[in-house]
């Protein structure tokens, strides 16, 4: 294969070009995975095959520019305008309106507690990793939880099930579990795990321990510990991959490729029409009389001020045949940059990336040879319809928090009037001639 040129070389793929077949090869490289009873020494429950599942999704989404900017969209819309607490009021239909409430105790633990902060961060990694962990701490005395933050999903990893009653009550938190998978690293910390499923505030409150984590899922099914994103479908499917390599192509073809504009074609007796004395000048002349020509022909038809100005040119005929034959043609030469390379791939990689994220079509972009979408009413509907489609998640980002409200006692407080209830303030798009060009709604 001495023909054979390697066009790209990465972590993802060797791409190799054999000119004769104009064909491409790709080699990728196999992952070798760690054994499995290997990586649950230590009480671990392994992410992936080789505990560094969410660590590829990482990189994945940093080198993918519709996973990155989707992702943060995503995270952005489903806090919105932040958290709002009250009680429920209902009309009589029987339609539940939120009625806020400000309560100087709440709005202090709010604020020491930096809540947006946490919030921001929690909704980026669940919708990351379909997995977010919250470490709660608790005061001194153990009556009220007064520190709430945002774990990294890649670091955390969860123990594995109680023999006894299935249970998982430990997570694990180490940055470098691509060098320690155990337990008992030095590095490794160990935080006792709330179950949200049953009477969690109370186990929490008999509990000895101080600092927990407070896990976050999403809705998936087959999976014991860690569950699977639904935009991790373009991932195993081979669609991110071509995203990818996209721009790989792109770059190597705008550092290998020569923009040529015009090609002068001139015959040989050219010359010699243009040079009288062409049949007994020197070979050196001769080299110098056609670089004189080609220079003139260059200067003639570059720069904008030379556009649109006409040019003579010569043609001979055969004799025989009576065709003619230019003695100078000047061929204009398509670039063939301009015409989208890729962009067709591009633009259904992008589509695919979106889809799976679960973005509206009309809201998100790819690339495209023509600028322009929907309409402005499309856009405004799909968006409405993706903010009540999110109330799920919401409720899930919301839980740690309904979680410490309670533990604190802030919920007491408002038994009497059905309970204290936490919301996202959503934003909905609104027409314009409803005077605003946004509504908000508790």
């Amino acid at each position: 294969m001495a023909e054979e040129k390697k066009i790209i070389s990465n972590d993802l793929a060797d791409v190799h070009y054999l000119p004769s077949s104009r064909s491409l090869v790709s080699e990728v490289a196999p992952r070798t995975p760690v054994e499995r009873i290997t990586m649950q020494m230590g009480k671990i429950a392994i992410w992936g095959d080789d505990n560094l599942f969410p660590q590829r999704v990482n990189k994945d989404v940093r080198k993918t520019t519709e996973l990155a900017s989707g992702l943060r969209w995503m995270a952005n819309t489903l806090i919105s305008g932040g958290l709002v607490y009250g009680t429920l009021e209902y009309d009589d239909d029987g339609k539940e309106k939120l009625k806020p409430v400000r309560d100087p105790d709440i709005e202090k633990w709010l604020r020491k507690t930096n809540i947006r902060r946490y919030l921001r961060e929690s909704a980026y990694e669940f919708y990351k990793f379909w997995n977010a962990f919250a470490r709660l701490r608790l005061s001194r005395d153990g009556k009220m939880i007064n520190e709430i933050c945002a774990m990294e999903s890649m670091f955390t990893r969860l123990g594995l099930q109680d023999d006894t009653t299935g249970a998982i009550k430990q997570a694990f938190v180490n940055a470098n579990w691509d060098q320690s998978i155990s337990a008992d690293d030095p590095l490794t910390l160990t935080y006792p795990l709330i179950d949200p499923y049953y009477d969690a505030v109370e186990i929490t409150r008999a509990s000895k321990d101080r600092e927990f984590i407070y896990p976050i899922c999403g809705v998936d099914s087959g999976n014991i510990y860690y569950q699977v994103a639904p935009w991790n479908s373009v991932r195993e499917s081979g669609w991110l991959e071509v995203a990818q390599l996209i721009p790989s192509f792109k770059k190597n073809l705008l550092k290998n490729q020569y923009t040529i504009k015009y090609h002068f074609q001139l015959t040989s007796n050219y010359w010699a029409w243009r040079f009288p004395k062409w049949d007994t000048m020197t070979e050196k002349e001769r080299i110098n009389a056609k670089i004189a020509v080609l220079k003139e022909l260059d200067d003639f038809l570059k720069g904008e001020e030379n556009a649109g100005k006409n040019i003579m040119s010569i043609a001979d005929s055969d004799p025989v045949t009576k065709k003619i034959y230019p003695g100078l043609e000047i061929l204009a030469i398509d670039d063939k940059i301009k015409t989208g390379t890729y962009i067709e791939d591009s633009q259904e990689a992008a589509w695919h990336i979106f889809d799976g994220l679960g973005i509206p079509e009309s809201i998100k972009r790819s690339p495209s040879k023509t600028v322009g979408g929907g309409s402005g009413s499309n856009t405004r509907v799909a968006y409405n319809i993706y903010i009540t489609g999110s109330k799920p998640e919401q409720d899930l980002m919301l839980e740690p928090i309904d979680f410490c409200f309670e533990y604190n006692g802030f919920s007491k407080k408002y038994e009497n009037k059905g309970g204290l209830v936490t919301w996202f303030r959503n934003y909905w798009v609104a027409k314009l001639d409803e005077g605003k060009e946004t509504q908000q709604e508790a």
